[in-house]
């Protein structure tokens, strides 16, 4: 029931702290879509998104693609609750592509009947029935019962729109029978009214009542948000009968939980496309923020390496000094030319150093190119290394003469 809403969300909100100390992101983006689904459940559009944003951020961060589509699946059904038809599609086919190339055959099923929902919801009845009955085929070969349960009611409520009403009814009393082996009171009781709705039409008042006040009293039991859909099935029914002053009475009830869910709707409505903004902002400021981070370690990292540079380039300069002064220190020959030779390897590494980034960027990862370059930087330095080696003989001479 309702009341075990605020202990899950309760349990989820502390798991999700856990998670975020630990650096799990994989626990994250379970509890963080958990608990939007909780708020969808409750009405909590605005609330819902929020969390299924912030999972599905951190999902193309990993790049798991099964959550991607789970999550997808989730907004998909807040935009259709909300009647947002066209946004509600597009995340149920970028859901369903994910489920397709990830050949996750009961994802393909769930995605299929929601975009079979949408269809119905704006008419195209054909394109509908075909949704949901490729998501039963698929889930009576993988033997989801609550799968097959949704499809066969789903298919039933196309089908009584079409006007074949047996064929709706043979279906709403199948997934009626899943459903009650199942125990899942909620379903029950959207089946229970829909058989309870279609005696009706067929006439069958006595069925009609029977089904419709079970519904009903399911509904009131578990606080579902269909009420008001069950009084005016009631309230047609008796009209039917020609009993007007319950019709009436069960018409009022409809009306009275109608306003009030409408009333709340439009609050949330409001609250959703704010909320929507306001996620949006964020991610736009989060990544602002990261690129400025980015750009302040890269300035840092840059004036760490200039001071490094700059260090190395003196210490080379020292050599070069101590060296163009040996003759005074009296050194033999082969020390000099061994300090020369000492000077300019350091010399030739630094510079591989330096020209590194530009070294990679034009060898294009290339092993051979990046040979061909540094071998040209080594011809570079012969020259210089014969010249200073010249220099410096002629100076130790002189010293010595």
């Amino acid at each position: 029931g309702q009341s075990n809403f605020p202990n899950a969300l309760k349990h989820y909100l502390s798991a999700l702290d856990l998670f975020k100390e630990e650096g799990n992101k994989e626990g994250e983006i379970d509890v963080l879509y958990s608990i939007g689904n909780i708020y969808l459940s409750q009405g909590e559009y605005p609330l819902a998104l929020k969390y299924y944003f912030e999972s599905l951020g951190i999902c193309k961060e990993l790049g798991i693609r099964e959550s991607q589509a789970k999550i997808l699946g989730g907004m998909g059904n807040v935009y259709l609750d909300q009647r947002d038809y066209e946004l509600a599609l597009e995340r149920y086919q970028e859901a369903l592509a994910i489920e397709e190339e990830i050949g996750d055959q009961a994802g393909i099923a769930a995605k299929l009947g929601n975009i079979g929902n949408v269809y119905h919801a704006q008419g195209a009845l054909d394109r509908s029935l075909e949704a949901h009955s490729r998501a039963l085929e698929i889930n009576r070969e993988i033997g989801s019962s609550s799968g097959i349960a949704d499809n066969l009611n789903n298919l039933g409520i196309v089908h009584e729109e079409l006007g074949d009403h047996q064929k709706a009814l043979d279906n709403y009393l199948e997934a009626l029978f899943i459903e009650e082996q199942m125990g899942d009171l909620k379903a029950m009781s959207i089946k229970l009214g829909n058989i309870g709705a279609l005696y009706t039409k067929l006439e069958n008042y006595r069925e009609a009542k029977h089904y419709l006040d079970s519904a009903l009293t399911i509904s009131h039991a578990i606080g579902t948000n269909h009420v008001d859909w069950i009084y005016e099935e009631l309230s047609v029914m008796f009209e039917d009968q020609q009993d007007y002053k319950m019709a009436l009475e069960n018409f009022r009830r409809s009306t009275h939980w109608r306003d009030t869910l409408f009333n709340e709707e439009k609050t949330k409505e409001i609250g959703s496309l704010e909320a929507r903004h306001e996620i949006e902002m964020e991610a736009m400021e989060r990544r602002r923020q990261e690129e400025e981070e980015q750009r302040l370690l890269k300035e840092a990292q840059d004036r760490r390496n200039a001071l490094q540079y700059s260090g190395i380039l003196m210490v080379i300069m020292a050599f070069m000094t101590v060296l163009l002064f040996s003759g005074k220190f009296k050194l033999p020959m082969n020390v000099v030319e061994g300090g020369i030779f000492f000077t300019l390897l350091i010399l030739f590494e630094f510079l591989l150093v330096l020209f590194d980034p530009f070294i990679a960027k034009y060898a294009g990862g290339e092993p051979a190119y990046s040979l061909l370059i540094n071998s040209g930087l080594a011809l570079l330095i012969l020259p210089f290394h014969g010249f200073f080696e010249k220099l410096l003989k002629k100076r130790l001479q002189k010293t010595r003469d």
